[in-house]
């Protein structure tokens, strides 16, 4: 059931540019390419802006998410008082500089809640109630069209385009794509081509996570993987950043495989893994690229709920150990934290490779 409006929908020429605010992480704007693909299809010629974490930029534009974007940063508003100041001041005078037609507030925080203020857009879609409540509040509510927080779902795909329903408009459809640019293919292409890895020949596979305690164990891909390449006639392929290179190293060592992360801009990272055949990864950010750009996924779940973060795909399988967890590091897991709890090394190896065979319809 869908709220009411608060004023009537607007219509398609009434619409000529568009702020979407998302200042989350990088899973969180693959997931809101399904939203911006919406407002194109509902507003087809007008702009759309993305107001990202500054080093996303370049993701955003070179992979069809925005056409163009505003940088915050984000670290920054969590820093010194000046530091937190500045970048607010910042954004308010960017947003408020654009004469957008339409703002969209979906990352509802307090620095998105206070540039759906700034924005002075005619139409302004946030959600109500606002998942975190903040002083802003004294003046009203920042919204003329209030939405509800996941629609009628409970993915968060649900919940970034729950603001289409909020305008009157149709979801129907719609799932979350990247289409990198060509320039972005080729760099990508050029690399592949360097190491001998053919389209469709290899398993990108991203060993890492934003915290340790959300990484499936490094022997275990290696053993699961060694036995898939040969099963299947695949290469493997490490991806991830710069950071994240003596872990896939680690694996690679285990099952022959060539390490690629860091070797290319995240921007090119969607290219890269349009090429391979499948994806095996813990659950993060690249595990939505891979289902973004129609590569067949595994993804792994700790903690996190499949049902709410799961691949947005046909093709993918989300792996995750029975809940409520028998817990494996009684004394050191955070039970209600996602970043610290450890389920995910409750997986087996055997688990991992059946999930192969049923996504590669072997």
């Amino acid at each position: 059931m869908t709220m009411p409006l608060a004023r009537p929908a607007p219509t398609g020429g009434a619409i000529r540019s568009i702020l979407v605010i998302q200042t989350k992480y990088i899973g969180d704007v693959v997931l809101s390419s399904a939203l911006t693909a919406g407002l194109r299809r509902s507003f087809p010629g007008a702009r759309i802006d993305m107001a990202c974490e500054r080093h996303l930029i370049d993701f955003v534009r070179d992979n069809g998410v925005a056409d163009g974007t505003i940088g915050v940063e984000r670290a920054k508003t969590r820093g010194s008082i000046p530091d937190r100041l500045a970048v607010r001041l910042k954004l308010l005078r960017q947003v408020r500089a654009g004469g957008y037609d339409l703002s969209i507030d979906i990352a509802d925080s307090t620095t998105s809640q206070l540039a759906q203020w700034a924005v002075g857009a005619p139409v302004r879609v946030s959600y109500d109630p606002p998942e975190k409540r903040s002083v802003l509040g004294i003046f009203g509510r920042p919204w003329t069209h209030p939405c509800p927080r996941f629609g009628t779902g409970t993915h968060y795909v649900d919940r970034y385009l729950a603001p289409l329903t909020a305008l009157g408009m149709d979801a129907g459809g719609l799932s979350p794509r990247l289409t990198p640019s060509p320039a972005r293919q080729a760099e990508a292409d050029a690399l592949l081509a360097a190491e001998g890895l053919e389209p469709g020949g290899f398993i990108a596979v991203h060993a890492g996570a934003r915290t340790e305690p959300r990484r499936w164990p490094p022997e275990r891909f290696a053993a699961v993987l060694a036995e898939a390449s040969s099963r299947y006639g695949l290469k493997v392929a490490l991806i991830g950043g710069p950071d994240e290179r003596e872990l896939s190293q680690a694996v690679a060592d285990g099952c022959g495989g060539t390490v690629l992360a860091g070797r290319l801009p995240l921007a090119a990272l969607p290219a890269l893994m349009s090429r391979a055949g499948l994806f095996v990864g813990n659950e993060s950010g690249p595990m939505h690229i891979a289902a973004a750009v129609g590569v067949p996924v595994v993804g792994l779940f700790g903690l996190t709920d499949p049902a709410v973060w799961g691949p947005v795909s046909k093709r993918a399988a989300a792996i995750r150990p029975p809940m409520p967890c028998a817990c494996v590091r009684p004394g050191v897991c955070v039970p209600d934290d996602t970043n610290k709890a450890w389920c995910v090394t409750r997986i087996g190896e055997a688990e991992v490779a059946g999930a192969i065979d049923r996504v590669l319809g072997g």
